[in-house]
C-alpha cells in the first residue's frame, strides 16, 4: 500500500464528507500523515426583478463565524478519529478550482472527498464538485459515498 505524506480533505458538512472525513482521519493516523480540512465557501448571488442581491456585510459575518465553527468541529472529529497535525481552512471560490489549486500548491498526494452519488437529472443539472476534482486532481482521490446511496 502507498504511504501517503499529505491528505487533503475538502468538506461540505453533509453525511458524505463526514464519512469522508472519518476515512481520511484513519488514512492519515495509519500513514502517519498531516491531514488538511477545507471548506470552499462558494460564491452566492440570488436573481431578483430588480437585478441581483448579495448578503449584507453583517450576514455574511455571521454565516463565516458559523463556518468556522463547523470547521473546528470537523477539526476536533478528525482529532478524536486519530488524525495527526489536523489543520483547518476556509477558501473562496468554486470548489473544483479550489481544491485543485491547493492541493497543487499544496504538494498533497491524496484527496479524500465524499460524493453523494447523484444520478440522472440531479446530476447534470448539480453537477458533481468530487467528479470535476477527479479529473483535474494532481494525485489520486479516494471518494467515499455513504452505504445505501445510488
Amino acid at each position: 500500500m502507498t504511504s501517503f505524506r499529505k491528505i487533503l480533505v475538502p468538506v461540505d458538512f453533509s453525511e458524505h464528507s463526514d464519512l469522508a472525513l472519518q476515512r481520511a482521519a484513519a488514512l492519515s493516523r495509519s500513514c502517519e500523515a498531516p491531514l488538511t480540512i477545507v471548506y470552499v465557501n462558494e460564491p452566492l448571488m440570488l436573481a431578483v426583478p430588480e437585478g441581483y442581491t448579495i448578503f449584507t456585510e453583517a450576514q455574511l459575518s455571521r454565516m463565516f463565524d458559523w463556518l468556522q465553527e463547523r470547521l473546528e468541529t470537523a477539526k476536533r472529529a478528525a482529532t478524536a478519529a486519530g488524525a495527526l497535525s489536523v489543520q483547518a481552512l476556509m477558501l473562496h471560490g468554486f470548489a473544483d478550482g479550489e481544491i485543485q489549486r491547493l492541493a497543487t500548491e499544496g504538494n498533497f498526494d491524496l484527496i479524500v472527498m465524499g460524493t453523494h452519488g447523484r444520478r440522472g437529472l440531479s446530476h447534470a443539472l448539480l453537477g458533481s464538485v468530487t467528479e470535476r476534482v477527479v479529473r483535474t486532481a494532481p494525485c489520486p482521490v479516494l471518494s467515499v459515498r455513504a452505504p445505501g446511496t445510488a
